[in-house]
């Protein structure tokens, strides 16, 4: 019987989940090789894993859910009182894939929200759960097979050249890619750089949804033109203090390089952020900030009242807040009874989400007080040539907020 290792994980983990059309397929592997170019740390693939983990302490058996695997480990989303330096069993069940997977794993992290665990022995898969061949990994394979045969007949030395000759190549092809930068048909506002196209992402695929330079997708450059075209945040010549909630990467390095700015990152989770705190209760005073950016957080929050009500108590008079929803549904719905993360996923989306916002989320925003101004893409770029250049999706909405 043969095996695939863990270390070619993340790319037959494709292969494994016979529900992805060819083309979504295609699509996490770009997502993969847009990873490997920014030398990113996190190599597994976040979307759309949905990972059911059961995990054994001595007797006690738990269930729990994570969407990030790597060949090395896993993150278990875990307030069970497991020790670090633990032996656990694991057992985990990929979607798509009909036997589940079984390995030994140590606690090696310990964090509030979960454990990380490095896999003691390596993943194995069973070759026939894999016998399918797609024509995406065709390609890939040959590249493969070819290295490891290069490798094997010629001498180190020769081999060595092959390999530097290969990265001049890639050097001179990027030469000519900056050459042809007058000529490139998009751009990112963003990172403010021409790119040949922006990349698909996530499932079910969104074409020209990702800078393959930044990272950044349609609603972070939607964001960014209005606060550019529509406010005058990003003009210096008076201070400004801005709340970022649940920071991305892509907007902080733009936030902090505005003139005349204070800076402050909040989020419940993330270790990076200036102040670790919950959006329901905000440990800030009254009339504390200029500007608040809080993106595609409320749909993940019960309360999600409350929480308007506490951005905008921390909101200056005269200011103004970007409090950005996905709009996924005619009319808001949720239903605080599901609980399940499964549940989670089949009715709102993502596991983690605890309602579809519609367009009346304007009207939950009013009653917290907020006068609210909404926009379309369109309204924003109303050059149609222009908007598609820019990757923007029409399907998007900028809730403009003040107070």
């Amino acid at each position: 019987m043969e095996y695939i290792e863990a270390k070619d994980l993340n790319h037959y983990l494709l292969d494994l989940i016979s529900e992805l059309s060819k083309e979504e397929k295609i699509v996490l592997l770009e997502e993969l090789e847009w990873r490997r170019k920014r030398k990113d740390r996190r190599r597994y693939l976040r979307r759309p894993f949905f990972i059911e983990i059961k995990y054994s302490d001595g007797e006690k058996v738990l269930r729990n859910f994570s969407r990030d695997i790597s060949a090395k480990g896993v993150f278990i989303e875990s307030k069970d009182p497991i020790e670090v330096g633990s032996n656990i069993n694991l057992t985990i069940q990929l979607p798509g894939v009909k036997f589940p997977i079984q390995t030994r794993a140590r606690v090696v992290r310990k964090s509030p929200d979960g454990i990380g665990v490095e896999f003691v022995q390596p993943i194995t898969y069973i070759r026939r759960l894999i016998e399918r061949e797609i024509q995406v990994f065709i390609k890939y394979k040959i590249i493969l097979n070819t290295k490891i045969f290069l490798k094997d007949k010629l001498p180190d030395v020769l081999f060595n050249k092959v390999l530097s000759l290969k990265t001049k190549i890639r050097e001179f092809r990027n030469i000519l890619l900056k050459l042809r930068s007058s000529s490139l048909d998009y751009y990112c506002p963003v990172c403010e750089k021409k790119i040949p196209k922006f990349i698909s992402a996530y499932i079910p695929p969104r074409p020209h949804a990702r800078c393959p330079n930044c990272g950044s997708l349609e609603r972070h450059r939607l964001d960014w033109i209005f606060l550019k075209e529509k406010t005058d945040l990003l003009v210096g010549y008076k201070n400004k203090i801005i709340l970022h909630v649940a920071p991305e990467e892509i907007l902080k390095k733009k936030f902090m390089e505005i003139p005349n700015s204070f800076y402050v990152s909040m989020d419940l989770k993330n270790p990076r952020a200036m102040v670790r705190a919950d959006v329901i209760m905000l440990p800030f005073g009254n009339d504390s900030f200029h500007f608040i950016y809080c993106s595609h957080v409320l749909e993940h929050v019960l309360d999600d009242l409350k929480a308007m009500k506490e951005l905008h108590r921390v909101l200056k008079p005269g200011g103004y807040a970007l409090l950005q929803v996905p709009i996924t549904s005619h009319k808001t719905f949720e239903d605080p009874t599901i609980k399940d993360p499964i549940e989670r996923a089949r009715v709102f989306g993502q596991y983690d989400h605890v309602r579809r916002y519609g367009l009346d989320y304007k009207d939950r925003l009013k009653k917290s007080g907020f006068k609210v101004t909404l926009y379309s893409a369109e309204q924003v770029i109303r050059n149609t040539e222009e908007f598609h250049r820019l990757g923007l999706d029409e399907r998007s909405f900028v809730f403009f907020c003040e107070k």
